[in-house]
């Protein structure tokens, strides 16, 4: 299957990811236009962590954008739940906002997290969704295209959270690797990376009213996958994947949804090199 390749790399000073789109056609306003867009991303205090003593959490990320506008959706999870995201007056699970071409720059937002007890030491994870208005257009999306982790940093909890629960699905089959994936993994692919793929979606579309067959493949762990419809997480599910096998499940999307993303989190410290995928309507 032919596949649009992102390449990834550390920004050292921002101790975060890049990624760069070239010659890919996105379809925006019923105008075809080739685009050259290069993101960075990056935690501020990714290797010293962060402390939650029962006020909002502080969070500074940098960005740079390279080539052409662009919009954003910031997500970040804690022991793989989906934080509340605090910036200026306005909460939401993904922060959205615009980039300027050309631009560096450094935000703020602030979290109060969700879930922990005191003197819990949990893992955090920071995604930024590139362009999330027009993914849309975008066909046999099977890596993390679109979407950078800036990699895995911590926090200490020093005081009791409300500790919401949420509802996590267990509803899925673990099934032996396929021929294609053990032809994938001749080199140790699945040494480094977690694969997401929509298998009966092959062509990076599903159709209203039909299931969607949802497939991970990849690094031993146990994960929570989070299933976004159009930018919001809707659904999740624990899954402890083995090594060498898949984990496979179906997912009926809403009738009005128009496109189905999937971020697996891990719950360990490692984050694999690819763990997001989607499909459109």
């Amino acid at each position: 299957m032919k596949k649009i390749m992102l390449s990834m790399f550390c920004i050292f000073l921002l101790v975060g990811c890049s990624t760069k789109q070239e010659n890919i056609t996105i379809k925006k306003n019923n105008n075809q236009e080739t685009v050259d867009l290069k993101v960075g991303f990056g935690l501020h205090h990714i290797e010293d962590g962060y402390n939650f003593d029962g006020k909002d959490v502080d969070i500074n990320y940098d960005y740079e954008v390279v080539g052409r506008d662009a919009n954003f959706g910031l997500m970040i999870f804690i022991n793989g739940i989906p934080q509340m995201i605090k910036h200026e007056d306005k909460e939401s699970l993904v922060y959205t906002f615009k980039g300027k071409k050309d631009t560096n720059k450094t935000e703020h937002v602030s979290i109060m997290p969700n879930t922990g007890s005191k003197g819990d030491h949990l893992y955090m994870h920071a995604f930024l969704i590139a362009d999330y208005e027009i993914v849309d257009s975008l066909k046999q999306l099977t890596n993390k295209q679109h979407m950078m982790a800036c990699g895995t940093t911590f926090i200490d909890i020093h005081q009791d959270t409300a500790n919401n629960p949420i509802d996590l699905n267990n509803n899925y089959d673990l099934i032996d690797y396929t021929s294609d994936l053990l032809k994938h993994d001749e080199e140790g692919y699945f040494d480094n990376n977690l694969l997401i793929q929509f298998p009966n979606n092959l062509e990076g579309n599903f159709k209203k009213n039909k299931p969607i067959t949802i497939k991970m493949s990849g690094i031993s762990d146990n994960y929570i996958l989070w299933v976004l419809e159009d930018l919001k997480p809707v659904s999740s599910y624990h899954i402890e994947l083995p090594k060498n096998k898949s984990a496979v499940l179906s997912y009926k999307p809403g009738n009005k949804t128009k496109n189905v993303k999937a971020i697996a989190i891990p719950l360990s410290s490692n984050l694999p090199e690819e763990s997001t995928s989607l499909v459109v309507k």
